[in-house]
């Protein structure tokens, strides 16, 4: 196992899991794509959504460790990539000090982004500070309840998203809404992987997520079926609205982790779900971009 210093600066790389953070780059690129295309773009602006949602992002992993770790959760015989304050790479007191200095950051960058959005924006913000904190924290945290996808879907989808656009445009667009699905659902299936791999020692920590409540086989096919789905934004978008057909090849994004459908199928639970986690994640950085290009070059007239 690596060896990491206590507290160092790869101890806390590791906490913020940098693989995961395209599920926030995604929604925000697809956002401020469509705000560019339709003269709304404001670069300062997107900016600072961009940190401000990636802040929340990990924020929401810190947490995570932190709570899981305290609910005792995170053991030896975990399946996933190892945990900061697991491995003992992160100490309690540190991780406390990050969790506010990291609520601190997202306050101040919210001010200058409610200052530019208004309601709308201090609502979503302080919904999404809300869900973070509550995420692996107090005494029912949303992760042990069992719905935490739906709640991820809106979030990663359709709130990034229109977020990202509405606080350059100050509106918002049906083309973006439909966009939305898409991040929305690869970060489901982002989650569902990390549920599906970990189910078994769930069980025993009395976390009823979506794999716990539902069974093994109904969480393995919906890992599939949700990848799936991340297709149909674009789809909508040219069938519907008439964008060019080369937003389909963001959809090119989605064979990565369509290469691991093997080990979700078929083989018994293990490490190499991380092969699929890993996958998603490299997906969701590679659908932003592409999706995002096929939106700036392919809107029609």
């Amino acid at each position: 196992m690596q060896t990491i210093a206590l507290n160092s600066p790869e101890a806390w790389i590791k906490a913020c899991r940098p693989q995961t953070l395209g599920a926030t780059l995604c929604p925000v690129m697809i956002g401020s794509a469509f705000a560019l295309v339709h003269g709304h773009f404001l670069l300062s602006y997107f900016w600072l959504t961009l940190i401000a949602a990636l802040l929340l992002q990990i924020l929401a992993n810190i947490v995570n460790d932190y709570g899981d770790f305290k609910k005792g959760c995170d053991t030896q015989e975990r399946l996933g990539p190892p945990r900061a304050m697991q491995m003992a790479w992160i100490s309690k007191d540190a991780m406390e000090k990050a969790i506010g200095l990291v609520i601190l950051s997202i306050v101040m960058f919210g001010i200058v982004l409610v200052m530019r959005g208004g309601m709308p924006i201090l609502l979503a913000g302080s919904l999404g500070l809300f869900i973070c904190c509550w995420y692996t924290l107090g005494r029912k945290p949303l992760a042990y309840l069992g719905f935490v996808e739906i709640v991820i879907f809106f979030v990663f989808g359709p709130g990034e998203v229109l977020g990202a656009y509405y606080v350059q445009s100050l509106s918002i667009r049906l083309d973006a809404l439909l966009m939305s699905i898409s991040p929305g659902f690869l970060a489901c299936a982002l989650n569902l992987t990390n549920n599906v791999r970990d189910m078994h020692q769930d069980k025993l920590h009395h976390k009823l997520t979506i794999a716990v409540r539902f069974g093994e086989n109904f969480g393995r096919m919906s890992i599939i079926f949700l990848t799936i789905l991340a297709s149909v934004g674009p789809f909508i978008l040219v069938l519907g609205y008439g964008y060019s057909r080369w937003l389909l090849l963001s959809c090119c994004a989605l064979l990565l982790p369509m290469f691991y459908i093997r080990i979700i199928l078929f083989e018994p639970i293990s490490r190499r779900f991380n092969l699929m986690l890993r996958a998603l994640g490299q997906a969701m950085y590679l659908f932003g971009i592409m999706a995002s290009l096929g939106i700036i070059y392919g809107t029609p007239g």
